[in-house]
């Protein structure tokens, strides 16, 4: 059954002010990096665009599913639609996972329609005219919002008959961030943890001790980090130590390794102004603007229009494993992973994940399920695991030889072991209000027009009144024998 009931009427209410929210969030340059439709461009669709027909508005250039972009395979009498993102470099692959799908199931045809645009709001108004796709891709912090909104179907029931999906065979923060109030909203297929990509030949010209491999180990500590960024960077500003996002959420595994949290375990409470977390931002800011080993916005434009780290001007840089086709395609200069450093609190990273929900309207539930099973089986997470864009949520197949010791030569042993120190962000579903809050609030920070202190006493009310509205949210209590649940409050 679907999580929730929610009517037409109601969808259709959403579509209106979701696109409200979406033109708003075009002003919030700073949070657009993870996938997938999380790097969604701003809808400029109307209130009375929104409320005409499904059709009208679908076709608009923010959220359409392109024709020379779709895929049509197989013959079956059963016809299910399977909607993702429009990202190129992941087509061919999401498109071979289909063929292979239809091959086994013959009874079945999938057509693939990759979303130009912002998937999600493409979804509400798909869900709103009575036509949405049968399978989508959602990132797992927008699992909550949509869980509230009532049109995902529940999967338990399906997990406790398969005997292919079973939660065990999955990495278990990543399994636990598809529940919602104890419905299980999707099944993920990858997760992509945060690491710190360096320049070995950098550090070695520096004289500088190249990182370790192991997660919390001694030799890689707040300290020792900061000495390292110091020995990298030259006061001439044509090398820098350090880069990162200055989106809010690459702040949280500083703030969690300092033993801070910006939230209580109940989802309810803002703590943004404790000491723990506004200490952590402020060693961040200071990493740019006393010591000067991360370059500010106008030293990043003067070391040239490409990324400072593919040209051996910059000796690290913290991104999710979504970095790597970029790198692979772009860097010029030799590379490697290192964890992330230590704090006090020990050694924490973000690690956004990715999955396939099932409408609660679909036709053809047992077929749709069978899709995600296969998409999220051995195959199918093979294929995932040859993108080299993140980890395949599947413990045995990101933990085997084959993907381990690939081609391609990457240490992703780095971002298996992340996933025994991955955070949970706190996700209610009013989380897109919460991002764009807190992304909006921390923009003078980063300039250097307002103090970490001063921005995070600014916010905290202004967080607190969206938590208050917030009807669902993440059972962060839930993973206290896992990963981030570990953490005292």
């Amino acid at each position: 059954m679907p999580i929730l009931s929610c009517s037409r009427r109601r969808l259709l209410q959403m579509v209106a002010s979701q696109a409200a929210l979406l033109g708003l969030l075009s002003a919030c340059g700073t949070a657009a990096a993870p996938p997938p439709a999380a790097q969604a461009t701003s809808s400029k669709a109307s209130s009375a665009a929104a409320a005409t027909t499904a059709a009208s508005v679908a076709s608009g250039p923010q959220a359409t599913a392109t024709p020379d972009k779709s895929h049509r395979a197989g013959t079956g009498t059963t016809k299910l639609r399977f909607e993702s993102r429009a990202d190129d470099s992941i087509i061919p692959t999401w498109n071979a996972i289909v063929d292979a799908f239809v091959k086994a199931n013959p009874d079945v045809s999938v057509s693939h329609e990759p979303v130009v645009g912002d998937a999600y709001q493409r979804y509400l108004v798909e869900f709103a005219g009575g036509t949405p796709p049968d399978v989508m891709e959602f990132e797992v912090k927008q699992l909550v919002a949509w869980g509230a909104k009532g049109v995902l179907l529940d999967l338990n029931a399906n997990v406790a008959k398969s005997a292919i999906t079973h939660p065990k065979d999955f990495f278990p923060v990543t399994w636990s961030k598809c529940l919602s109030q104890g419905k299980l909203a999707a099944i993920p297929y990858d997760t992509t943890p945060v690491a710190i990509f360096y320049n070995p030949d950098m550090f070695n010209a520096a004289g500088v001790p190249l990182p370790p491999k192991q997660w919390g180990s001694d030799q890689w500590t707040w300290d020792v980090f900061l000495t390292a960024c110091q020995k990298l960077t030259k006061a001439n500003g044509s090398q820098y130590a350090y880069g990162q996002s200055t989106w809010w959420v690459y702040s949280l595994p500083w703030i969690w390794s300092n033993g801070g949290q910006v939230v209580n375990k109940d989802v309810t409470k803002a703590t943004l102004t404790a000491s723990a977390v506004v200490d952590a931002v402020q060693w961040q800011h200071d990493l740019m603007w006393k010591y000067k080993v991360w370059p500010d916005a106008k030293a990043a434009k003067a070391l040239g229009p490409v990324d400072p780290f593919f040209v051996g001007k910059e000796a690290m840089y913290t991104n999710g494993t979504y970095y790597i086709p970029a790198v692979k395609k772009g860097i010029k200069v030799k590379w490697d992973l290192a964890p992330m450093p230590k704090g006090k609190a020990g050694v924490w990273t973000r690690d956004p994940s990715d999955s396939l929900a099932e409408s609660g309207q679909s036709k053809y539930q047992d077929a749709s399920w069978k899709f995600i099973e296969f998409f999220s089986g051995e195959q199918g997470m093979q294929l995932v695991g040859q993108l080299g864009r993140g980890l395949p949520a599947r413990m045995s197949v990101a933990k085997s030889d084959q993907f381990l010791k690939g081609p391609d030569g990457i240490d992703w042993k780095v971002f298996v072991d992340a996933t025994d120190n991955e955070g949970v962000q706190p996700v209610t579903d009013q989380w897109p209000q919460m991002d764009k809050a807190i992304s909006d609030g921390t923009g003078k920070m980063w300039s250097n027009q307002q103090s970490p202190k001063d921005a995070y006493t600014a916010l905290e009310p202004v967080v607190q009144g969206i938590l208050d509205q917030a009807k669902v949210r993440r059972d962060l209590a839930s993973y206290q024998d896992v990963g981030w649940g570990k953490l005292q409050y």
